[in-house]
C-alpha cells in the first residue's frame, strides 16, 4: 500500500499542478512534450537495454528513467536522447506551413518542446543536463571526489537561482507556483542529501 501511495503521490501533484495552473489545451501539449521527451531517451537507449531493464521512476522532481547499468559513454547518449526528441519535433513544427488557426497551436506546442528540453538540460541532479555533464566528466577524469564534489555544488547552485528565480517570478505575476515547488523540493532534497552523508 507505502508503496502504491510512494508511486501515485508525485503523478498525482503533476497533474494537479499542470491542469491546475495551466490552460486544458496547454496542459495536454504539455503532458504530450514530457511523452515525446521520454521516448527520445528510450529510443536511444533501446540498443544498450538488450540485458537491461530501463525502469521508469517518477518523483515530485518529475519522471526519470533509470539506466544505472549503463557505461558511461551509453549514459551520455541516454541522457540527451530525450532533449534531442524535443528539439527535432520543435524544428519540424516550425517550419510546418500552416493556417494562421493551427499556426499558433502548432508555435505552442514547438515551444513547449523547447522548454521541455531547456529545463531537462539544466545541470541539476538527476536532470538530463546532469547525467549528461557527470557520464562526460567521469568519462575524462575518471571517478573522483574531486568531480562529484564539482557536480553536487554545480547541482545546488543552479537549484538555488532557479528556486529563487521562480519565486521572484511567482511574486511578481501570480505565476509559477509548480515551478517553485519543483526547484525548492530539488533544493531541500540536495541539503537533506549533503546533511546524510556528513552524519555518515
Amino acid at each position: 500500500m507505502f508503496f502504491l501511495l510512494k508511486k501515485m503521490l508525485p503523478l498525482a501533484f503533476w497533474i494537479v499542478l499542470i491542469f491546475g495552473f495551466d490552460a486544458p489545451y496547454i496542459a495536454v501539449l504539455t503532458i504530450l512534450a514530457a511523452i515525446i521527451h521520454e521516448g527520445g531517451h528510450l529510443i536511444i537507449s533501446f540498443p544498450f537495454s538488450n540485458k537491461r531493464s530501463n525502469t521508469l521512476k517518477n518523483n515530485i522532481s518529475g519522471f526519470r528513467i533509470n539506466t544505472k547499468q549503463l557505461s558511461y559513454k551509453e549514459e551520455l547518449l541516454a541522457a540527451l536522447g530525450g532533449p534531442l526528441a524535443n528539439l527535432i519535433v520543435a524544428l519540424i513544427l516550425f517550419s510546418l506551413p500552416l493556417e494562421s488557426e493551427l499556426k499558433e497551436y502548432t508555435y505552442t506546442f514547438g515551444m513547449l518542446n523547447i522548454m521541455t528540453m531547456i529545463s531537462n538540460m539544466l545541470p541539476i541532479e538527476n536532470y538530463d543536463g546532469h547525467r549528461a555533464l557527470s557520464a562526460a566528466l567521469y568519462l575524462i577524469f575518471g571517478e573522483s571526489t574531486n568531480v562529484y564534489s564539482f557536480l553536487y555544488w554545480l547541482s545546488f547552485i543552479f537549484s538555488s537561482i532557479m528556486t529563487f528565480l521562480s519565486l521572484y517570478i511567482m511574486l511578481r505575476i501570480g505565476e509559477g507556483f509548480w515551478m517553485f515547488a519543483v526547484f525548492f523540493s530539488v533544493t531541500l532534497s540536495a541539503v537533506v542529501k549533503r546533511q546524510n552523508n556528513a552524519i555518515c
